[in-house]
């Protein structure tokens, strides 16, 4: 298969390799072993077997190893998957890694060698060295080989002033260093090509070493140009590639050529075969010889004169019938002077461009001559579809061009996705998209952009508008864009060995996503729940978007998507909530636990309301202090109080019939409260607050089993003391459903029966309320 393999017939003969049957590790090694080979054996087509490696990685069965070392006491052997990718990159290391004792043969090696044995295994090792740089090259440009190793590589190679490895190492910088050449590998580049610079220098002073000096330089000069070749490398091509190239250069190309291993013909017995015939017979001779009625000369008589043989594409042995005009008459006339094999100029059928012999060979049966001058044009009287010729026959049917093949059609959205990282041109993609005709592969683009972000992060902010774009457009849905982002995010943990920033980038693209509304916090649950349940990665993933999330939208905008988003830390596996705030520096997304601890431990130490403030103010910030942090604290405050009070019993045994403040269970909680008011104050500010925290008072009363009166009294206490206003009370007494939300939400956490006691429990503060009114 890989004698056959070429980049015609690429796709077919890749998939049959890919269906290999393989049972067994040493197969997949064997197999690698004879690409990887084959490779160094045709360094001139190392980037085809390179394509072919990339094509067939995923499709090849793996195998799990046995263990890799002894384990210590107690602890489960490791295991590694045997898989094509990782046979490759052992192979390419071992190959790299003998390139260091090639030039190390010793005599011993060499005895019993004749001079010329010795020269072509020097040869051979050579030529296995260069083949394996290029090989190895090709592979990072495939991404089969991450750019880590392609760095420890080129840094090896500048070890060492030998020829062959300064050698290698140019041939590896022509492959891979317009890849390697971005700004976050800037000082990596430039390092190495100022090793490069000293090495041509001190090569130029030994004795031959002006062509190493000239290769370097040409080296240098390339990433000068930016990577432009002066001269386009030659590389394996298709057929229909090289004629393009062949047109390009004025080239005029002759038939295709017979399949391999198909006999050769020569053009004009082919042209002789397909002519036509006159009454006379068919004898045949040297080309431009007129023998009897024909003109052996040229595919077709296109003279003046009677009835003419033409070509009869595919039977090559029906000649036709020819005319009494067709002898003497046409012989002359009809003769060209270019071989026999293309018509005069000026008399070529309008189906094709003059010179396309091609075209000429397509045409029809014979028809009948016009007498003055034949018309030789397609579906005109004597052609195809004519109403002259005896032997017309219908246009053969125009192929419909193969659908494209999945590989052929992610290979096309990578081109495009790269294309648009450069021009931001959001047309080309949706045209791209539109023309494929098919949505099998459309989950490809959020997987590419999500591959293309990871390894090129400046790209990630384009690539997230683009598919915001792309839905908003309707070109892709939303359950494509999940889906090939859910494709990515699967691999996600195998990623981090190769690209250690890969997930801080993927968290960066879902953090976009969740901002525009292509993602959900319930799609990265339902990852989390697919992907990583067992894992235990979906806490580590989710800090680093909520991360993400307070450093790319504001912590105030960070919180409001956290709180309503439906989902909670344990929901994605986090047991200890303090440990992973702190691990994950989200006090301030999240500061409710600390605040919790350290503002009740304060109080309860008697700290006053200023220390407070100031140490809430550096732990949260004044600006970033939300309803549920102002409501933690009126509950601290509150509870706290309550306990001053009397605590539970204490407040159980107050007086249901005494007014409110009269009871002295009431008289210690206004004292206590009134302490704290500059504290409420300040974070209380609002109206749709303090109606928030006066839920809080409720959960209190609820806790404590509804002293008598107690809920009342915190009202009224709240009230004289101007921390809540009134259209706040009348705010948690009925809830507006027009606007304030998140009431109609505190209220619907109680039972219908429990907020109802409540209203009841403030009956006494409502009727004074309004007493206090009128």
């Amino acid at each position: 298969l890989l004698n056959k393999l070429t980049m015609t017939n690429f796709d077919k003969l890749s998939t049959e390799i890919s269906m290999i049957e393989i049972k067994a590790p040493e197969q997949l090694k064997e197999l690698v072993g004879i690409i990887f080979d084959k490779s160094l054996e045709e360094p001139h087509f190392a980037k085809m077997y390179a394509q072919l490696c990339s094509a067939i990685k995923e499709k090849l069965p793996a195998f799990d190893d046995e263990a890799v070392a002894d384990p210590p006491p107690g602890a489960q052997p490791s295991k590694k998957t045997i898989t094509f990718k990782r046979c490759l990159l052992n192979k390419c290391q071992e190959e790299f890694e003998r390139a260091d004792r090639y030039d190390e043969v010793t005599d011993t090696e060499n005895d019993g060698l004749t001079p010329a044995q010795i020269a072509a295994r020097t040869r051979n090792v050579r030529k296995r060295m260069l083949g394996n740089i290029k090989f190895i090259g090709e592979l990072f440009a495939e991404r089969i080989l991450n750019e880590k190793i392609m760095h420890e590589c080129v840094k090896r190679l500048l070890l060492s002033e030998d020829e062959d490895t300064i050698e290698c190492l140019c041939k590896l910088m022509a492959t891979i260093g317009k890849i390697l050449d971005r700004p976050e590998a800037k000082h990596y580049m430039d390092y190495y090509f100022n090793q490069m610079r000293e090495t041509s220098d001190k090569v130029c002073k030994n004795k031959g070493g002006n062509r190493l000096a000239f290769m370097l330089r040409d080296t240098i000069d390339l990433r000068f140009n930016k990577w432009v070749a002066r001269r386009e490398s030659e590389g394996p091509k298709t057929i229909t590639e090289v004629r393009r190239q062949a047109a390009s250069e004025g080239i005029v190309m002759g038939p295709i050529p017979p399949p391999r291993g198909g006999p050769m013909q020569d053009p004009r017995m082919m042209q002789n075969q397909r002519g036509g015939q006159g009454q006379q017979g068919n004898n045949m001779g040297p080309p431009g010889m007129q023998m009897q009625g024909r003109n052996m000369g040229g595919p077709q008589n296109y003279g003046q004169g009677g009835q003419q043989g033409g070509p009869n594409r595919g039977q090559p042995q029906d000649y036709g019938r020819g005319g009494p005009g067709g002898g003497p008459q046409g012989g002359p006339q009809g003769h060209n002077n270019n071989g026999g094999i293309l018509p005069p100029p000026g008399q070529r059928g309008p189906g094709g461009p003059p010179g396309d012999y091609r075209e000429q060979r397509n045409m029809g049966p014979p028809g009948q001559g016009q007498g003055q001058g034949q018309q030789q044009q397609r579906g005109g009287p004597g052609g195809p579809g004519g109403a002259g010729g005896p032997g017309g026959k219908a246009p053969p049917a125009v192929e419909e061009k193969p659908k494209a093949t999945k590989d052929q059609m992610e290979k096309r959205i990578v081109s495009t996705l790269e294309e648009y990282v450069e021009i931001k041109e959001l047309t080309e993609v949706t045209m791209t998209l539109t023309e494929m005709g098919s949505k099998e592969c459309f989950p490809h683009v959020a997987f590419k952009c999500f591959e293309m972000s990871v390894e090129k992060p400046k790209h990630t902010a384009p690539l997230v508008k683009l598919l915001g774009d792309l839905v908003d457009a309707k070109t892709l849905s939303k359950k494509e864009v999940e889906g090939g982002s859910e494709e990515y995010l699967e691999i996600l943990e195998d990623m981090i060995m190769d690209f250690p920033s890969a997930p801080r980038v993927a968290a960066q693209l879902v953090v976009g996503g969740l901002k525009s509304g292509l993602y959900s916090w319930a799609w990265l649950k339902s990852v989390g729940d697919k992907y990583w349940k067992e894992s235990g990665y979906a806490g580590k993933f989710l800090g680093l978007v909520l991360k993400e999330t307070v450093e790319r939208l504001g912590v105030q905008e960070a919180r409001a998507s956290w709180s309503s988003s439906g989902v909670s830390l344990p929901d994605f596996g986090v047991t200890d909530e303090a440990k992973f705030i702190e691990t994950n520096s989200l006090d301030k997304l999240m500061p409710l636990p600390q605040v919790r601890a350290k503002v009740a431990a304060m109080v309860a130490a008697g700290a006053s309301d200023e220390e407070l403030i100031a140490w809430i103010d550096s732990a949260v910030g004044r600006a970033d202090v939300d309803r549920d942090v102002s409501r933690c604290i009126a509950g601290i405050v509150v509870r706290h109080a309550c306990q001053e009070a009397g605590g539970a019993a204490g407040l159980a045994a107050a007086n249901p019939e005494a007014e409110l403040r009269a009871d002295p269970t009431a008289v210690k909680l206004k004292e206590a409260l009134e302490k704290r008011k500059v504290l409420l104050k300040t974070y209380m500010e609002k109206e749709c607050d303090q109606a928030f925290a006066l839920f809080e008072m409720q959960e209190i009363s609820q806790e404590l089993q509804h002293p008598p009166d107690l809920l009342a009294n915190i009202f009224t206490i709240l009230y004289d003391v101007e921390v809540v206003e009134e259209k706040a009370c009348e705010d948690w007494r009925n809830p507006p459903d027009n606007r304030h939300h998140f009431l109609v939400a505190a209220r619907e956490k109680f039972a219908p029966r429990e907020n109802i006691d409540a209203r009841k429990q403030c009956i006494k503060f409502f009727n004074w309320l309004d007493t206090a009114g009128e």
